[in-house]
């Protein structure tokens, strides 16, 4: 009796000894894997920049957190907040929702016995006109304008009354402002709300560069003191100063250089995408006799109940109707492409689930929502949906548990689905290839003038699915990217799992 309870005894001190011996190894491997990490992030190349990170298991403990409780500017990784809010929103969405459309309405006044067309936005991000265009076109309603037997109509006016006028995101850079990813936000939204330019060389040298309009609209007066040199590098300075008229082109091409095509942001969406429908009216000999202008409507407090626009005397016709793309090809786009335009319209889709669409309203869902999944009221402050704004703060472990906590959710995985696949398509196409992170890692990339940040989900060499968030701030000028940090951890933390 004595001494098979002496045996049980041996085996009971020697289980805890092996538990206590195997929790002292976990913990000094861990330790050790923490020396690596921050090894990676504090030679020259990243001297002065503070970097977070958070990384939780399969069962949402934290596995490790380096800074996780600092706050840092996300960049990009704040769309993973506003596609997310879409999907706990907004119900079906392979369908297209059929208030959203873009119609023609034809409007009718007692001075005039010819009407006008007016272009009314929806709040479809992906509108577009072109050769290339292949559904949710322009020309659609352009043909049924035709085919309603319209010869003649007086103005062309683009509206975009569904949101509030507010053009761009408060803290965006001005710099950012005349390129196609910082295009102003109208719920009248035409091929990103961009113009495509190509600069050619001369045919001899100190020719000026030739200028050609991809869809024939000239949108600004152009300055060309750009010419064509005999050999060399191309190098050119394009500016325009937000809400200017006058785009600058400076700088030199050799002969026989390609084409360098320019996406640049138009300065009035509304009136952009109306000049895009009269060209394609007159292209189908549809006679427009008036002018082309654009209507907004007017901004409103935020939490402000969206109201009707006053028509004055005019009756109005629905002629058209394109009804807009399903929402998930938009939420697809904000995830795989980083598209700041379409993010910036779904937060104003969501603030008018209880306000008025203003962008205002849309933070205080995206807000309300991050309060549901836990996050502590201090740990971010968000003023866009795209991630551009400067304000922006979060800290990575209040995003790596949103990203946990959205894998609990009925759309968590029809969510991580729109993410970025590491080595195979978006964003991470070029990042992970012929690592063992290769189709196994999911996530958001992010990136402003000193930052970069990633978070989403990664598949361990064990097969544990850990979420995780990582940012770095204030890189110097001199590095290009922290990614090739980012990547060396995530790949040790995955192998160490």
């Amino acid at each position: 009796m004595f001494s098979a309870s002496k045996s049980g005894f041996r085996f009971y001190v020697g289980m805890a000894a092996f538990a206590l011996s195997s929790l002292l190894l976990s913990a000094c491997a861990t330790r050790a894997l923490n020396d690596d990490i921050q090894d990676l992030f504090s030679g020259p190349r990243l001297d002065g920049a503070s970097w977070g990170l958070a990384v939780l298991g399969a069962s949402g403990e934290t596995l490790y957190a380096i800074n996780a409780d600092d706050r840092f500017l996300p960049a990009s990784n704040v769309k993973n907040l506003t596609s997310a809010a879409a999907f706990h929103h907004f119900d079906d969405l392979t369908a297209p929702g059929l208030s959203l459309g873009t119609r023609i309405e034809m409007r009718m006044s007692p001075a005039s016995f010819v009407p006008d067309i007016a272009l009314v936005g929806g709040g479809d991000a992906v509108l577009g006109d072109g050769p290339d265009c292949v559904s949710t076109c322009l020309s659609e309603l352009a043909d049924q304008i035709v085919d309603a037997g319209v010869l003649k109509v007086r103005d062309i006016v683009g509206e975009d009354l569904l949101f509030p006028y507010e053009r761009w995101g408060l803290g965006w850079s001005w710099d950012d402002l005349q390129w196609r990813y910082g295009a102003p936000i109208s719920a009248l939204t035409v091929n990103d709300n961009a113009v495509q330019i190509s600069l050619r060389p001369g045919e001899f040298v100190d020719a000026p560069l030739e200028i050609d309009w991809r869809d024939g609209v000239r949108l600004f007066d152009v300055q060309i003191q750009a010419s064509t040199i005999a050999s060399g590098d191309v190098d050119l300075l394009v500016a325009r100063a937000p809400g200017a008229k006058l785009l600058r082109i400076a700088g030199t091409m050799p002969i026989g250089a390609p084409p360098r095509k320019l996406h640049l942001a138009v300065d009035d969406p509304a009136l952009a995408a109306a000049l895009r429908f009269r060209a394609l009216l007159e292209a189908r000999s549809v006679e427009v006799l008036g002018e082309t202008r654009s209507r907004y409507r007017p901004t409103e407090p935020p939490g402000a109940a969206a109201h009707p626009i006053e028509r004055d005397a005019e009756q109005s016709l629905q002629l058209a109707y394109l009804p807009p793309s399903p929402l998930i090809e938009t939420l697809t786009r904000i995830s795989k492409d980083s598209d700041n335009l379409a993010a910036e319209i779904v937060l104003r889709r969501l603030g008018l689930i209880a306000g008025n669409g203003s962008a205002e309203d849309g933070v205080e869902v995206i807000e309300r929502l991050l309060r549901e999944a836990g996050a502590a009221p201090q740990s971010y402050d968000l003023s866009d949906g795209s991630g551009l704004s400067v304000y922006n703060r979060i800290t990575p472990r209040a995003m790596a548990r949103f990203i946990y906590w959205t894998g609990l959710q009925r759309w968590g995985e029809d969510w991580r689905n729109t993410l970025p696949i590491g080595g195979v398509d978006g964003t991470l196409k070029s990042r992970f290839t012929g690592t063992p992170l290769e189709g196994r890692i999911s996530a958001k990339t992010g990136t402003l003038f000193g930052v970069n940040a990633l978070s989403g989900f990664m598949r361990s060499a064990r097969g544990e699915m850990l979420t995780f968030a990582i940012m770095v701030n204030d890189r110097p000028s001199t590095s290009a990217s922290a990614n090739a940090e980012i990547d060396a951890v995530l790949l040790k933390i995955a192998a160490a799992h």
